[in-house]
């Protein structure tokens, strides 16, 4: 077992390098093994003590599900991921540039577990004590696993996210330990994540440089043209759809982020899993939770697992949706429905209150309107509607159904209507229909 640390500047740099591995004249150094891909998990036992480390409670769409130093720790090992993660956001010291390994190398993060575990158990945790100016350690070799420990009472830790932080940084000092779990020692090149001292707060670590990129393509290689590549996902509920490129057609894993607190590091996956036209549709298992989903293609090495990409599992997506307009004069009816509003799906919508037996009408159209006609007020524009067909009611109630269109982020609106007299109508609330895909 080596301990392979991160210092304080100056004085504690040179007590250290007996720990180290033979540097290279210039440059990154390597200590020996990579991480394949059983060993690509990180978790986090969350036992820090300061409140810095855990005072970032704002949620973040490309970190769903995790706050605090949980949050931190997940972004510094993402920046050494092949490419951006989501639209790379997240981090204000790199705005849209997380994520920057360029090589054959992405993490599977797998959220909190119940202790620090043992030496090769791919966790990451605090630890009581000061060791002479080491801020954290990796325990190597990395082949089986590796473990990251912070020394806690001697630094006041905080979690970010932003750029004017209270002591030292988790996400830099994460990224640079996270270097030593991928293979690398330190580097003699100034300004690199990989040098062996910090500097200033550590926020500079955060992002990889030139000679970290080089490091890590040296052991996992440059990321290959045909490594599988996912670049968008959408969640309805438990309905996955993953897009990307170089995905096989048949015998690919869905790998996601477990659910909850513990397992052992291993991702939820799904297998043998099929693709068509760059698109994978799959049902989240039940054990999977809010965090990334990567995926595996037919083949076994380290250029045949995917980018990570955040996933809110159970979401719908933006934009996705129905919501209601109500409140207006005349418009004493409710309209309503419990079906979810997929491209190509048959939706159920259900009317009250509308009074009359006999027939009602329908306006389901793409353009809102707002006029009091006929004693209601009129919410969707008929001129335009692309149904004004009747349905039956009884005592004021009924139900109809309309398909979705293929147009995913459209927003259709619905309104039924029913003729009191001659003159005057009753309507309903408005539904805008957002089409999901």
């Amino acid at each position: 077992m080596r301990l392979t640390s991160f210092l304080l500047p100056v004085a504690a740099i040179g007590g250290a390098f007996w720990m180290l591995s033979a540097p290279r004249s210039v440059g990154y150094s390597l200590i020996g093994g990579s991480l394949g891909l059983s060993q690509r998990d990180v978790r986090v036992f969350d036992n820090f003590t300061d409140s810095t480390a855990n005072n970032n409670t704002t949620p973040d769409a490309n970190f769903p599900g995790y706050t605090g130093c949980e949050m931190a720790i997940w972004k510094g090992a993402l920046e050494w991921g092949s490419e951006l993660h989501g639209n790379g956001n997240g981090d204000p010291h790199q705005n849209g540039g997380l994520g920057s390994g360029s090589a054959n190398f992405d993490p599977s993060w797998q959220g909190n577990t119940t202790s620090g575990g043992g030496n090769n158990d791919n966790i990451v945790s605090a630890i009581a004590g000061d060791s002479s100016g080491v801020l954290a350690y990796t325990l190597t070799p990395i082949s089986d696993g590796w473990t990251i420990k912070f020394y806690d009472n001697a630094w006041n830790w905080d979690d970010g996210p932003g750029t004017t932080i209270t002591g030292i940084d988790l996400q830099g000092v994460m990224c640079h330990e996270y270097g030593h779990a991928l293979g690398l020692g330190h580097s003699n090149v100034g300004g690199s994540t990989m040098f062996p001292s910090i500097s200033g707060n550590g926020i500079a670590a955060r992002s990889i440089a030139a000679d970290d990129i080089a490091g890590i393509q040296a052991i996992y290689g440059v990321k290959s043209a045909t490594k599988p590549r996912i670049t968008n996902v959408s969640v309805n509920g438990t309905a996955v759809t993953i897009s990307g490129t170089n995905f096989s057609a048949t015998g690919n894993e869905v790998w996601f982020t477990k659910t909850g607190t513990g397992g052992n590091g291993d991702p939820i996956k799904l297998t043998g899993v099929t693709s068509s036209g760059g698109t994978i549709s799959v049902t989240a298992p039940a054990s999977a939770g809010d965090g990334d989903v990567l995926v595996r293609n037919n083949g076994t090495g380290n250029a045949n697992l995917s980018n990570a990409w955040p996933i809110d599992i159970g979401a719908a997506p933006p934009g996705c949706g129905v919501t209601s307009l109500s409140g207006l004069p005349g418009n004493t009816g409710v309209l309503s429905t419990a079906s979810t509003p997929t491209q190509g799906a048959t939706m159920t919508f259900s009317s009250s209150g509308l009074v009359i037996t006999g027939v009602a009408r329908r306006i389901i159209g793409f353009t809102p309107t707002n006029q009091f006609v006929l004693q209601f007020t009129l919410l969707v524009d008929y001129t335009t509607a692309v149904s004004l067909a009747p349905f039956t009611l009884v005592n004021g109630a009924g139900s109809f159904t309309a398909t979705m269109p293929p147009l995913p982020g459209t927003t259709i609106y619905v309104q039924a209507v029913a003729p009191q007299s001659s003159t005057a109508y009753i309507g309903t609330n408005r539904l805008n229909v957002a089409i999901c895909p």
